[in-house]
This record gives C-alpha cells, structure tokens and sequence, in this order.
C-alpha cells in the first residue's frame, strides 16, 4: 500500500492525531445502528474464549480491548489479548473460541494465516479493519469497520484510536449482555476527552522540548494503560529510531533501573490511587539516579513532578484519551529533532530493502 510523503512538518501523523474525536465520534455513532456488531455480539455470547488478537500497532489495540474487557466483565470475562504469532504456533482452537483479529489495511500476513486456522478449527472470526474490502476481510465470517479507510502515516496512530474504541464498544455490549451496568454516558465523551488533551498541543509540544536529551526511554502503565505503555513505546522506535522499552509499573522496580541514567526518560500512563505509595518510592528512587520521570496525570496529581497534561477521565478512556497525548508528544519530540515521523525509514534503502525480506 502507497503511503503518501510530506517532506516538511506539520506532518500526516500530527494530521490523524488531530482529527481522532471526529472519526471516533463517527464510529460510536456508526456502531449504534451496526446490524453486522448485533450478529457478532449475538455470536459471542455463548463462547467460551474470546480472543482479541493482531500485530505490532494492531496487536497493542487489542491489548487494550482485552484490558478494557476485564475491566468491565470483571470475573466473568471470557476475552484475553494474545498475540497472532503466539495463537497461531502455540494455542489450539476449537468452536467455542471467537477470534476478533485487528488489522488495519488487512493485508498483515500472520492475521491472514491466523484466519485461515481459526476457520479451519470451527472458531468464529471477526476481522476489524479500516478497508473492508481487504484480504483480511474477505477471510472472515465477519467484518467490522473503523470507518478509517485511509493510510497516510506508516505510524498507525488514529488506527490505534480507532481499534480500541471499537473494541471498547464491542466489549461494553458484551458486559451489558451478561448482566453488568455500563457507563455509555462516560464512554461517548472520550472524543470530547480526546478534544481537551489536543487543546493542550502547546504544552505538550514544550515538555517534548524540554526531554529532547532523552535517547533512552522506559515508559510504564498500569491496568486500562498498560497497552498505552507499549503502543508509546512502539512509537518512540518507529519514529525517533531510539530504544523505548514497555513494562508495567512495578517492573519498573525489579531490575530496570540499572539500565537507566541521566540520558533516560521514565514515561508513566495512569498511577492508580491504589498505588501512589509505590509511585512515591519510584520518585525518590529515580532521584537516586537523577533519572527523569513524566508522568501523564491530571492536575492535583503528582504536582511536585512533571506532567503531560490529561484529564481527569475515566478507566475505560485511558488507552484513548492517554495514548493520544503520549502520541503528541512523541510527534513533536521527532519533528524537534529534524525527523519525519510518517515513514519508519521505509524511505532509507536499507530499511526499505530489509521490509522485502518478510510478509
């Protein structure tokens, strides 16, 4: 798939970052009136195991559907996020699973022979993509679509967005099937929630600024954000080209700090209030070693440290709302440093030709 150029900034991704709460808005709208999401909710209801599953950015949205599943069914939730790779070497399928395969342009090779196995096995497979006509498509019984079926930036980041909020959608219909109330309210003002951390796009450009010495990154979150902390750190890579490494919080604390120096930067998404005392030994820790920490909270947390500004918003918005600052600030760090973030090194010969060797 071509994927056009801009040669100078503002970018296509920062283009896709901000045009996030109209095509969210879009696709909560679009998923109420869906007939093809009520056959795959009906569907659903009597597997057993519900796999959400996808690759590199469409794997971390899966992730985060998995995290906003549990967090809304609970002990009784049948979904697990695992990678394609990982279902389809390692893990046997049968009737009573559901696969819910996440692929963007629906041509990632692992998805399409991940279907094909799945099918094989009896499993129900529902494909969610922007291109509905797409390969990936076609191999499904079911297609649902982000309503995104454009590709201007290799980083993927509004088909992160996108995914997870359909996911969310698919997951809060799931729990409200089972028994379990669900706060639609709060989930359709994520595009309104998404609005407000773009009005910061100032501030968030000035704290990129501010950690431009940083070329080594850990960036750490917790339950709904955890998936946050590996799409940001996916990005740091993709488009930086510098080590970023994803963990959940309080791995933070058990050996990787003795890869940290004044040169890193400790990104966290989302300290719940259950683990602020863990987050203040973390500070005091990381003063230790005069390690830079950024945390992404709203005002009236953690004010003695620097912050990405959030706001105050709800679990279930967290891989929305906080991935979206998380890819601001990424945006403007790679564009301070005379970069274009759209292409990956797809324009380099090197890693153009290194792309030929793999599906």
């Amino acid at each position: 798939m071509s994927i056009q150029v801009k040669t100078s900034p503002p970018y296509y991704m920062l283009e896709e970052i901000h045009s996030q709460p109209e095509w969210v808005d879009r696709l909560f709208q679009q998923s109420d009136k869906d007939p093809v999401l009520q056959k795959v909710l009906q569907k659903l209801k009597n597997k057993k195991r519900i796999f959400f599953t996808g690759c590199g950015t469409s794997h971390y949205t899966a992730q985060a559907g998995a995290a906003l599943a549990r967090h809304l069914l609970q002990e009784a939730n049948p979904v697990q996020s695992v990678p394609a790779a990982e279902l389809y070497h390692h893990w046997e399928l049968s009737t009573e699973d559901a696969l819910l395969a996440v692929t963007h342009a629906g041509e990632t090779h692992m998805v399409l022979e991940l279907l094909k196995k799945a099918r094989k096995c009896g499993a129900l497979t529902v494909v969610l993509t922007g291109f509905p006509d797409s390969q990936a498509a076609r191999n499904a019984s079911y297609v649902l679509s982000t309503g995104y079926a454009l590709e201007k930036s290799w980083a993927h980041t509004i088909s992160f967005t996108l995914g997870a909020a359909l996911l969310l959608v698919v997951s809060a219909h799931l729990a409200e099937s089972r028994g379990y109330t669900v706060p639609w309210e709060t989930i359709r003002s994520g595009p309104e929630q998404i609005q407000q951390v773009l009005d910061q796009s100032a501030r968030i450009q000035e704290q990129a600024k501010a950690f431009l010495s940083k070329e080594k990154w850990l960036v750490a979150g917790t339950g709904t954000s955890l998936a946050t902390a590996h799409e940001t750190a996916l990005k740091v890579v993709e488009t930086s080209y510098i080590p970023a490494i994803p963990l959940d919080l309080e791995q933070v604390l058990h050996g990787f700090l003795a890869g940290c120096d004044p040169k890193t930067l400790l990104l966290v998404s989302a300290p719940f209030a259950s683990q602020q005392e863990r987050v203040q030994e973390l500070i005091r820790a990381a003063e230790k070693i005069s390690l830079s920490l950024l945390f992404l909270a709203p005002s009236g947390l953690l004010h003695q440290t620097p912050r990405l500004p959030v706001p105050e918003c709800h679990p279930l918005l967290v891989p929305l709302v906080h991935t979206t600052a998380t890819h601001l600030f990424v945006y403007y760090r790679t564009v301070c440093k005379g970069m274009n973030p759209d292409l990956i090194r797809r324009d380099q010969a090197p890693y153009a030709a290194a792309r030929k060797e793999y599906r």
